[in-house]
């Protein structure tokens, strides 16, 4: 952990970075109106980069396993005229016939907590009976932690792989211990985009309260939890005056599902575990991360500021939504809800710990899917895998999600260039970390130490506790398949 004194590494996404992302989405607006008008969609995505030299299998058939919430960002039945929708079809036609492949989706449930079982039971049962799939897409959070069960291979020795992790969400590559990499996140599936954690500011209740939009501090690196702290406190107010907090009345300054809080442990470049030369190491409790404790605390526990709501996103949204919170923690997809809303509102990036931080750091989230390769997976289908992967990862990259962030966030949703800035900052920020690939090994996920709920009391005293069943737990999965 860095000292008040050093600034912290971090990695963001800059100016010409961003600019590369909307040529790309540029570029496809060709191919959405061609699609649209039913060309032929090889013939409608000839203006993307080709993939480089690959073989071809000759017609062979993959099997891809998806799960049920998630499988639309692989597979699309028909051109509709949608154009994300169309992009998809177009990409998975594209990756057929570049490869020479058929690809067939199996889908099962898996996306929620409810359910994810389903999911790993499949995969489970696929990789010891030695017969099912060849390729695997599935929710970070959820399948990244059956690899300590053995069951995905590690990519980082298949053919053609450095030019899949050339998308790969930073950081990814280190955050899993001995220097392996199970699953890809990144251009491959449309959620890392579209589930990136996000800060939705309503600037006409900025106008209303005499407050200077924030997007200035953002820029000059100095958005900070306490700058977003001295923001909600200004504009929360107990607007029927009866002393306590009425999420269908009051107003807030800041509100979201009480597990968006995790989006500042990577905001604040805040860790409890990483892996370091290989290892997974538990972080001690210092100065530096017990004060950004206290800031999110001071934040998001506080009633008469926030509104952080146990239940669905609709309800813990509601006050933003209907005008009576200045900030609202949410992923992208929000952007989709606010559509139609008469709200002037536009976005900003998650904030730092402290100005002299390099840049802005977005917290990978939970639900962004990954590409993974079952065990079974063997010889000449590991050729097969690999290249399916890649080219899912290159057409996703250069065809589908800048497709997204453009169509379905900015060019229907964004009112002016300063929220296109925002968005796209927020959207290329992601950075991965050990918490957040890892947190289901842990009976105290790591990703959850902002978390006041779970926190109670005493900072100090939970992590004390929790870095002790850490070390025991890490020990565990350490020895297994991740060592």
């Amino acid at each position: 952990m860095q000292s008040e004194n050093h600034p912290t590494r971090r990695k963001t996404f800059t100016a010409p970075v961003i600019a590369l992302i909307l040529l790309a989405a540029a570029v496809t607006v060709t191919v959405i109106a061609a699609a649209s008008a039913h060309r032929p969609p090889a013939e409608a995505e000839d203006d993307i980069p080709l993939l480089p030299d690959m073989p071809d299998f000759g017609g062979a058939s993959l099997t891809m396993l998806t799960e049920e919430s998630h499988n639309f960002e692989f597979v699309s039945e028909e051109i509709t005229g949608e154009a994300v929708n169309d992009a998809v079809f177009n990409r998975l036609l594209k990756v057929e016939q570049e490869l020479e492949i058929s690809v067939e989706s199996v889908t099962r449930p898996g996306a929620s907590s409810k359910n994810y079982d389903v999911y790993c039971s499949e995969v489970r049962n696929s990789v010891l009976t030695g017969q099912g799939y060849d390729l695997a897409a599935g929710v970070s959070g959820f399948c990244h932690p059956l690899a300590a069960e053995g069951l995905w291979l590690d990519l980082i020795p298949l053919p053609y792989i450095d030019h899949a992790l050339k998308f790969a969400v930073p950081g990814l590559c280190d955050s899993t211990p001995g220097g392996r990499l199970y699953g890809l996140i990144g251009g491959g599936s449309l959620s890392a985009v579209r589930e990136a954690y996000a800060l939705f500011i309503n600037r006409g209740m900025l106008e209303i309260l005499g407050l200077d939009n924030p997007a200035p501090l953002v820029r000059k690196g100095a958005w900070t939890l306490d700058s977003m702290l001295d923001y909600a406190r200004a504009a929360a107010s107990d607007l029927d005056a009866d002393g306590e907090a009425d999420p269908e009345i009051d107003r807030f300054g800041y509100v979201a599902v009480h597990s968006i809080n995790r989006a500042f442990l990577g905001s604040a470049d805040c860790h409890a575990l990483v892996c370091d030369g290989g290892r997974v190491v538990v972080l001690p409790a210092d100065e530096r991360m017990i004060n950004i404790y206290e800031k999110v605390e001071a934040l998001t526990a506080d009633a008469r500021v926030s509104w952080v709501s146990m239940g669905s996103k609709t309800a813990a949204n509601a006050p933003f939504t209907e005008g009576r919170s200045l900030f609202c923690g949410a992923s992208l997809s929000y952007t989709e809800t606010l559509r139609h809303s008469d709200i002037d509102w536009s976005v900003l990036p998650y904030p730092k710990y402290a100005e002299y931080e390099d840049g802005y750091a977005g917290q990978l989230p939970f639900s962004a899917v990954g590409l993974f390769v079952p065990a079974n997976v063997s010889g000449g289908g590991l050729e097969l895998s690999a290249s399916a992967l890649t080219a899912l990862c290159h057409y996703g990259s250069l065809a589908v999600n800048p497709l997204y962030l453009e169509n379905a966030l900015l060019g229907r949703t964004a009112r002016d260039a300063d929220t296109r800035e925002m968005l796209n900052l927020a959207a290329s920020s992601v950075t991965a970390s050990y918490d957040a690939l890892w947190s289901r090994l842990y009976d105290t996920p790591p990703h959850d130490i902002l978390d006041p709920e779970r926190v109670g009391a005493s900072f100090t005293a939970f992590y004390e506790k929790a870095s002790a069943k850490w070390a025991v737990e890490i020990s565990m999965h350490t020895d297994s398949e991740l060592k």
